[in-house]
């Protein structure tokens, strides 16, 4: 678990993500990427999926970014446990891989929507705004 990412300020209704990869760089610039907007915070950050679920089941993020391929857990999987422990967050997946076969079982894993990676800093802000609860 990883919280050098907790709130340091923004809008009182700021949408709160959970940034799930196993990646730290990834998680700094997404991170990074998001203290940028007012009306986003990142109140929580980590890198294996039970620890994402830990972190869920405390902060009830409004947004997961989770990424599809997880050491633990594959991302499916991780999704349905996240959901268990935080049924109101929003889950949306990232990966590089964009096979319909995986987008299916994503979905029916509960997730809301899928972010091809690289990022692309406008989608992001723009996916969490719209599938935020």
């Amino acid at each position: 678990m990883d919280d050098r990412t907790m709130p340091r300020g923004g809008a009182p209704d700021a949408i709160r993500v959970l940034v799930v990869d196993d990646n730290p760089e990834i998680c700094d610039n997404i991170s990074m990427m998001l203290s940028l907007e007012d009306d986003i915070v990142v109140v929580g950050r980590a890198g294996t999926a039970r620890d994402a679920v830990l972190l869920a089941g405390t902060l009830k993020p409004d947004v997961a970014l989770l990424d599809l391929h997880l050491p633990d857990l594959d991302g499916c999987e991780a999704a349905k446990a996240l959901l268990k422990t935080s049924p109101r967050t929003c889950v949306l997946c990232m990966s590089v891989e964009q096979q319909p076969a995986e987008l299916r079982r994503m979905a029916q894993a509960g997730a809301c929507g899928f972010l091809s990676k690289p990022l692309a800093f406008d989608l992001l802000c723009d996916s969490i705004r719209r599938h935020a609860p």
